[in-house]
């Protein structure tokens, strides 16, 4: 799904973009497209997917999309929740849509608390950065709430429990095991 986000992905007539002000977004560094994407599904009324691969696209490891630095790190869903507000100011989603769009949500809540938990930040930092994550009004009202499929945490699904119920001990204590475990494979190859 999110590969379909990035700019770069799309050819749009500028007559799809109606002057949205997205200066209040300025800040944001991750998610940007995905905002500016909304405008564009919103005022389009046909879309064709192409299966030619006509962009190259290199990967830089030092990028900002790349490396986080979980000092600085501030949790904000702002894009997250635009996509939600989204879907439900269009009115086109089944509650099964919502289901399957909460599962991938959640696995990318996920993906972040592994990361978060997986840095060399302090555990008091790590901890104040899950609570930031479960008081947002994106985990809150809408990741946190309600069902989705079991499939979409895959081998993540303890992980996240761990997360859910607030023993981010037990989850420093596997995260760090399991780093340990992906070293030594590293060294053995």
């Amino acid at each position: 799904m999110s590969r379909y986000n990035s700019l770069c992905r799309k050819a749009v007539r500028s007559t799809l973009f109606t002057g949205t002000d997205f200066s209040p977004y300025y800040d944001i560094s991750y998610g940007e497209d995905l905002l500016q994407s909304i405008e564009i599904v919103k005022n389009s009324t046909s879309t064709a997917f192409i299966p030619d691969i006509l962009y190259n696209y290199r990967v830089n490891p030092n990028s900002m999309t790349q490396t986080v630095d979980y000092n600085h790190y501030s949790v904000d869903f702002t894009v997250r929740q635009k996509i939600i507000d989204f879907l439900r100011e269009e009115n086109v989603w089944t509650k099964e849509d919502f289901d399957e769009y909460r599962g991938y949500c959640a696995k990318l809540i996920c993906d972040t608390v592994c990361s978060i938990g997986s840095s060399d930040i302090p555990k008091e930092k790590k901890t104040a950065l899950f609570n930031e994550i479960k008081q947002s009004k994106y985990y809150s009202e809408f990741v946190g709430h309600g069902s989705y499929p079991a499939r979409a945490l895959g081998k993540k699904k303890l992980l996240y429990r761990l997360f859910v119920k607030g023993r981010y001990n037990v989850l420093f204590r596997y995260l760090s095991m399991f780093k340990a475990i992906q070293k030594a494979h590293a060294s053995t190859k």
